[in-house]
């Protein structure tokens, strides 16, 4: 069992069919944000988003080593995905504040995990 840190890889660049299922999930639920606030022509920072979705990343790994091959739950990742869209604000729309968007986005989304047949 790995005890040091040279001892760990070093964490890469997520692959292209891991940033795609996440986008796709986060479109399905912006989607259904737009439906149900009326916010449309919502502005998406990509950049800022692969930082979520890599962060994502680093603490299912933190899960798996530091508890013993633990698997972070659905709602583990729900959770952590509101959490850095309220710290990150990856979304912006003319006439809203971002931080109040994205808190809308957040709430929202851990409404969906919480309630997944909503």
């Amino acid at each position: 069992m790995a005890n040091k840190p040279v001892e760990f890889p070093i964490f890469t660049k997520l692959d292209n069919n891991m940033v795609r299922e996440y986008l796709l999930k986060l479109n399905q639920y912006l989607n259904n944000f737009s439906e149900f606030t009326g916010i449309t022509n919502i502005i998406i920072h990509e950049d800022t988003l692969l930082e979520i979705f890599d962060r994502i990343e680093k603490r299912r790994i933190y899960f798996h080593i530091f508890y013993n091959g633990c698997k972070m739950g659905e709602l583990n990742e729900g959770a952590l995905m509101c959490f850095w869209i309220i710290k990150l604000c990856p979304f912006t729309c003319q006439n809203i504040p971002p931080d109040i968007l994205n808190a809308k986005i957040a709430l929202f989304l851990l409404d969906l995990f919480d309630n997944p047949k909503i």
